[in-house]
This record gives C-alpha cells, sequence and structure tokens, in this order.
C-alpha cells in the first residue's frame, strides 16, 4: 500500500476528471510502480484474511474470512473494470479499500482487546 502511495499514477482515462482517456505522453516509471504495487498488496490482504481465518474462532473467523473473499472479488473487479474503462472503476476501488481497511483496524482492535 505504501508503494502504491508513493508513486503516483499518471491521470488518464478520465482520471481526474478531465483527463484524457489515454495519455498524451510516454508513461513515467512511477505510474508502473503504483500500478504493480496495488494489486500485490491487495493479494497480500487476502492471503492475510485467509491465514488469519485459520487461527480465529467463532465470528471473527467468519468475518475474516469473508472479508478475504470479498476483498479477492473486488480485486478482480476493479482490475476487470480497470481494463475495460468502466465509468465507476474508481468506485469499485473505494470499496475495496474500504472493506480491508475496515477489516484491518477492526481486527487490529480486537487483537489489542484479547491481550488484555
Amino acid at each position: 500500500m505504501v508503494v502504491a502511495g508513493l508513486f503516483v499514477p499518471d491521470a488518464s482515462r478520465g482520471y481526474p476528471p478531465g483527463a484524457a482517456v489515454t495519455p498524451h505522453e510516454p508513461s513515467r516509471r512511477h505510474r508502473v510502480h503504483h500500478l504493480l504495487g496495488g494489486p500485490v498488496a491487495f493479494l497480500a490482504l487476502f492471503g492475510a484474511g485467509v491465514t488469519s481465518a485459520f487461527r480465529l474462532r467463532g465470528v471473527w473467523r467468519l468475518y475474516t474470512a469473508l472479508t478475504a473473499l470479498f476483498g479477492l472479488v473486488l480485486t478482480i473487479a476493479t482490475a476487470a473494470a480497470y481494463q475495460r474503462d468502466a465509468r465507476r472503476t474508481g468506485l469499485v476501488q473505494r470499496g475495496l479499500i474500504l472493506t480491508y481497511w475496515t477489516w484491518i483496524v477492526a481486527f487490529g482492535i480486537h487483537l489489542t482487546r484479547s491481550r488484555r
């Protein structure tokens, strides 16, 4: 996530609003880092969810497994929407980010409270 955040993509595909559909100049190297960093991070979060689900019990096991599954579906949906140049690609991506970040925060709180 840090890699995707540090390396800003070129304006393209109508984002930010008003940007050309395709860049007029060759892509800069940092765009490639951004485009590779995001999927790697989301697939790593999927792996963390699956791995964690096996170690948890009860509702946390179910919540973690469902988050991992839903996150994987949204990762694939984001990639497919990006390839189709769909209008709602950013919305799907934000849903993916919200899904995983909510789980990270809730799981962190759960782990902190369970150690007390």
